[in-house]
């Protein structure tokens, strides 16, 4: 399966959730390379697999090394992004609005790995199934509450 992105910041809520998905993507070969990118958005990504053994990127001027292992970031808006050693990954993010502060620190996102267990890989695959059926009332807010389920498993 090739790279797919959907926005959602268009589709009708059903549910006042707290956290509302502006886009998603599921990209098994992320090849993104940033060059003095300014974020504008919250993104909260999870990393399964790299090309290479780690990435490097500078986040406002910090350098920061990734290990090969799946991990779970989030990037902030305003930070200006560039890629210093670049390595293909497989990876699904989530994309929020910067208003959206107040409830990415309610639900306590911040940078981790994670392994790939029956329960977070039961999320994920109701996440894919969920982004085959996007035209359908509801799913948006399906996806809204199992990108925070997937973050906490």
């Amino acid at each position: 399966m090739g790279n797919r992105s959907f926005d959602l910041r268009n589709v009708r809520r059903y549910l006042d959730l707290p956290l509302k998905i502006a886009t998603i993507g599921h990209r098994p070969k992320n090849n993104w390379i940033h060059h003095n990118n300014k974020i504008e958005r919250y993104y909260l990504s999870f990393v399964f697999k790299m090309e290479k053994p780690f990435l490097v990127t500078r986040s406002n001027g910090v350098l920061q090394r990734t290990e090969d292992i799946p991990h779970m970031s989030i990037a902030h808006p305003g930070v200006l992004m560039d890629t210093v050693e670049h390595s293909c990954r497989n990876e699904l993010f989530f994309s929020y609005p910067a208003e959206a502060k107040n409830a990415i620190e309610f639900f306590n996102l911040h940078n981790c790995y994670f392994k790939l267990t029956p329960a977070f890989n039961d999320t994920l695959h109701k996440i894919e199934n969920c982004l085959d059926h996007l035209q359908y009332p509801g799913v948006a807010d399906r996806l809204d509450y199992l990108a925070i389920e997937l973050a906490n498993e």
